[in-house]
């Protein structure tokens, strides 16, 4: 995640176990070769710790047609690196392709949520004059339509929600890789605050590894009292005592949270590991939210909308359930058969037993 994560650092116990007065020259090698791979892979055992990140003189040592074969599988190894850039660069090119594809058909959904499109079936007929545009409430029902995201949206935040309009995602300009995106919730002018887009963004290393590197989000510009994410509690005035009671703000859970992402302090590297792991697992929180939205809800937000997602992960559930049965009935049966064998062993066993002591 930074440079002071924890989990990146050198364990202090790697190269324990290591025997210093191990060594492997090329005579012992030699020897090792002609003798059986066991005492090979115990002598190699006494020694890995020490090889590990340095040169330790090993692969020199050993004899040239070894040394030939190791460089033999490096220039495989390189032929694969070399097919995987190109695996990832035609996925790219793929994703890329279909993403164009895909734009037209989002964007129709897209108008037909906000009413600025009338769908086939209602241009034959008389629409009633009192039916909505559009489909109400469709992105908030989306959301909560998530097991996770529901625990995460207050009654209050729904009232907020309610003026929720559309979600999309894009990925950050400039970003070669791809893995950086920006979520960006668009809203209808409401009561609660005068943004009319709250975007949130999600940088990523560039590397192989997704790794978090940091997260920005807008500022929740909240109107005088309409503030959902704190709850103003007033103290009640002494009996008779005059003046305007104080007040005393305290925080309260909200969806609208998420949009006060966790910061990495500069000085991160003075952070102690308990500091750190708090501040990876409030990211790594963080994050699971706009995968929800990024990579589930968004690419099908009619399954969401109509509940469709939760009778697919009932259906995954019960078919996991099903492979659990399944392995254990297998696991039971061949218990049984092993019990079977073994009953059967002990009672050829018995005989010759007791022949011998005939």
């Amino acid at each position: 995640m930074t440079k002071g994560d924890p989990s990146r650092q050198k364990s202090d116990s790697e190269g324990e176990g290591a025997d210093p007065s191990f060594e492997v020259n090329s005579a012992v090698l030699q020897r090792l070769m002609g003798e059986d791979n066991s005492v090979i892979v115990e002598a190699l055992k006494k020694s890995l710790g020490s090889l590990v990140g340095t040169s330790s003189g090993y692969l020199e040592s050993l004899p040239v047609p070894v040394q030939n074969r190791i460089e033999f599988l490096r220039e495989l190894d390189a032929s694969r690196a070399e097919l995987e850039d190109e695996f990832d660069e035609e996925m790219r090119k793929l994703e890329a392709a279909y993403t164009a594809k895909f734009a037209p058909l989002d964007r129709q959904l897209r108008s037909v949520v906000q009413g600025k499109e009338e769908v086939p079936a209602n241009k034959e007929t008389e629409i009633p004059a009192d039916c909505p545009t559009g489909i109400p409430l469709f992105w908030l029902t989306a959301l909560r339509s998530d097991p996770q995201l529901e625990e995460r949206i207050t009654e209050k935040d729904a009232e907020v929600l309610v003026y929720l309009t559309d979600v999309t995602s894009e990925p950050v300009v400039g970003e070669e890789d791809g893995d950086s995106f920006t979520l960006i919730f668009t809203f209808a002018d409401n009561p609660f605050f005068t943004n009319k887009t709250l975007k949130k963004t999600y940088y990523m290393a560039d590397d192989d590894d997704l790794m978090l590197e940091k997260i920005s989000s807008d500022r929740v510009n909240w109107k005088a009292g309409k503030d959902v994410t704190v709850k103003v509690m007033k103290k009640k005035l002494r009996p008779g005592q005059k003046g305007t009671p104080a007040t005393k703000v305290q925080s309260v859970d909200s969806f609208f949270n998420w949009f006060d992402p966790p910061q990495i302090p500069e000085d991160d590297e003075n952070m102690d590991e308990e500091e750190m792991e708090q501040l990876q697992d409030a990211m790594e929180a963080d994050f699971m939210l706009a995968e929800i939205i990024n990579e589930k809800i968004l690419p099908h937000p009619l399954k969401y909308f109509t509940g469709e997602n939760l009778q697919d992960e009932d259906e995954d559930d019960e078919d996991e359930d099903e492979d659990d049965e399944d392995d254990e009935e297998d696991s039971e049966e061949d218990s049984e058969d092993d019990d079977e064998e073994d009953s059967e062993d002990e009672e050829d066993a018995r005989p010759q037993a007791r022949a011998r002591g005939g």
